[in-house]
C-alpha cells in the first residue's frame, strides 16, 4: 500500500502502520524532515530522501538531535544531488 500524503498533514493524526519506506522530496532540512519521519519509523523502515549540495551539513545537524545509521548515494539525475538512505531512526538518549 502506498500512502501518498504530506508528512505535515500525517504526523498530527491517526497511527499509520510503520511503512517499509518513507521518502520525500524538497519537505524541509534533514533534521526537521527526519522529525517529521521519526513517528514513521520502526526496525524495519529505510528512509530515502532527495538531497541537495548541503546534504553533509545537514546530516551533521541532525546527527546533534537523533540517532541513525546511514548510506549516501550519488544521484542519477544531479551531480550536487544525494539520495540519502536512513535506517535505524531512533531519539538520542539523554545523558
Amino acid at each position: 500500500v502506498i500512502q501518498c500524503a504530506r508528512i505535515v498533514s500525517l504526523a498530527g493524526g491517526d497511527k499509520v502502520a510503520a511503512p517499509d519506506i518513507v521518502t520525500a522530496r524538497a519537505v524541509a532540512p534533514l533534521p526537521e524532515l527526519l522529525q517529521l519521519s521519526l513517528p514513521f519509523f520502526s526496525a524495519s523502515t529505510r528512509g530515502l530522501f532527495l538531497k541537495g549540495r548541503d546534504s553533509e551539513r545537514e546530516l551533521a545537524e541532525a546527527r546533534k538531535l537523533l540517532t541513525f545509521d546511514v548510506l549516501l548515494h550519488d544521484s542519477m539525475t544531479s551531480r550536487d544531488g544525494r539520495i540519502v538512505q536512513v535506517t535505524n531512526l531512533r531519539t538520542k538518549e539523554r545523558a
